[in-house]
């Protein structure tokens, strides 16, 4: 049995500078009409909060297992405060370089019935102005040195005023040779000259070429808007330009002049918000891990797919790309729908050689803190490097049918590694479960479901029942 995903990302490392912000949601009941004015009523319920903007590209980065350091410009102020907390809370490293007469963008949504009503924007208007070269040389060798360390370089347009340190990060990065790949915004796209690859939506793509002289009647065609893409190409000196199309998916225009389309694959569309940033964020942390640049748009695709079917700014994990693609279990798929319905999952794991009544007990009461349990498993390899050439006495296929059989586990699914931190990295918890034998701080996995705000515990063994007592009980005989 093949237990090895086809998606492996843990060794990318992306750079991504930008405009950061945080994504603030307020949810509520809406059942009439204020007597006011002709609006909805909002009966307020409770708020959430999250990283956007560039700080989501290095989320989305990070929620495919790849490792992201995010820089960009914030305020002193309570919403710089706020998102320096968030990024602490999902150990997402920064280097965010403060402006002290910048506001610390917020976007505030208030939501109903999974609708949005309204959004209000927190923020420096027009733009803030600050002194570039000051600003630039005061970080340059901070800002060299975590481009230098990594394989790609995402620059995230808002327009909200990170764009103007864009050319000496594009110098940078082009010293050490490192793509640097562009989510652009507004008609100007001198500050992206001599970037790797843009990513605009049709509509920016139609406004750039507005400024090239072009009309939106003369993107009439594949061939019409491929020699204008060319034009752009050529003039601003980049590699390709990826042009995303909502539901008719997104176009690939490369500097040699190949094209590339490919169809969506979106199922049901049912929010965009951020949908651009997990595009670019599949898209470079594929190009970081060595694949293809058809194959690193394949599976942005993929990964827009799953970000418009969620409400509001969100992630997408290596699961549910692995599982979009075909190369996971279906287990997976039906675990991240299970998450969408509100379902408590619960994990653990072991090697479960000989099941006895120790482990049925443990599994049931593990079953008892939440909705859903899973069980990681050690592959026959897994086991033999813990307890050496004469274990595991049955092999994986047998192991996973008996823990499947036992009604209060849910999904059982299989890891070659010694430990299960990539799976419970992948899966992300809410509550994680290991025996009582076992200190919580140490157990595997702690730091990141602790950090992702799920709980780790341990549940008490009985005595006397493990499968090496059981074994060597036979050996005595």
């Amino acid at each position: 049995m093949n237990t090895q995903p086809a998606l492996d990302f843990n060794t990318a490392k992306v750079f991504v500078f930008g405009d950061v912000m945080i994504d603030h949601y307020w949810h509520g009941d809406t059942s009439r009409i204020s007597p006011e004015a002709p609006v909805p009523v909002v009966l307020y319920k409770r708020s959430s909060q999250t990283l956007g903007g560039a700080a989501n590209v290095a989320q989305n980065i990070k929620a495919l297992g790849a490792h992201a350091v995010l820089s960009g410009l914030i305020g002193q102020d309570d919403n710089s405060l706020e998102l320096l907390e968030l990024c602490k809370n999902s150990n997402l490293e920064n280097l965010l370089i403060t402006i002290p007469n910048m506001q610390t963008t917020k976007k505030l949504r208030i939501l109903s019935r999974h609708q949005q009503l309204l959004r209000i924007d927190f923020e420096n208007s027009p733009a803030i102005t600050y002194n570039v070269p000051q600003v630039f040389s005061q970080f340059a060798n901070l800002l060299e040195q975590s481009i230098q360390q990594s394989q790609v370089v995402i620059l995230s347009d808002y327009f909200k005023g990170a764009r103007e340190l864009f050319p000496f990060i594009i110098e940078l990065a082009n010293k050490y040779k490192k793509p640097v790949i562009i989510d652009p915004k507004g008609n100007d796209y001198s500050l992206y000259r001599h970037a790797s690859l843009l990513t605009p939506n049709l509509s920016e793509f139609k406004q750039i070429a507005a400024q090239y002289g072009y009309s939106p009647e003369a993107i009439a065609n594949q061939e019409q808007e491929s020699q204008i893409a060319n034009h752009i190409i050529n003039d601003l000196d980049l590699y390709g330009i990826l042009i995303t199309k909502s539901e008719n998916g997104m176009t690939l225009h490369l500097k040699d002049g190949r094209m590339y389309h490919q169809l969506t694959y979106a199922e049901d569309v049912y929010d965009v918000t951020g949908a651009g940033d997990t595009v670019i964020a599949t898209l470079a942390t594929a190009l970081a891990s060595g694949i293809d640049i058809i194959d690193a748009c394949y599976y942005a695709n993929k990964a827009a797919g799953i970000s418009v079917s969620k409400l509001g700014t969100s992630t997408v994990s290596l699961l549910e790309l692995q599982a979009a693609c075909g190369y996971a279990d279906s287990s997976l798929s039906k675990i991240e729908q299970a998450k969408k319905d509100n379902k408590k999952i619960v994990f653990t794991n072991g090697c479960f050689d000989i099941l006895h009544r120790g482990h049925l007990t443990y599994l049931k009461r593990a079953k008892e803190l939440g909705d859903i349990l899973i069980v990681g498993i050690n592959s026959d390899s897994s086991v033999k490097a813990l307890k050496g050439d004469s274990r595991p006495i049955n092999k994986l296929e047998d192991r996973m049918l008996m823990l499947e059989s036992l009604k209060f586990v849910d999904f059982v699914i299989p890891f070659e590694q010694e430990t299960p931190l990539e799976l419970i990295k992948q899966i992300m918890p809410d509550i994680l479960v290991k025996g009582g034998d076992y200190q919580v701080e140490n157990i595997v996995g702690y730091a990141e479901v602790t950090a992702n705000g799920g709980k780790v515990q341990t549940i008490p063994f009985i005595d006397d029942y493990s499968s090496t007592t059981i074994i060597n009980k036979i050996k005595s005989k």
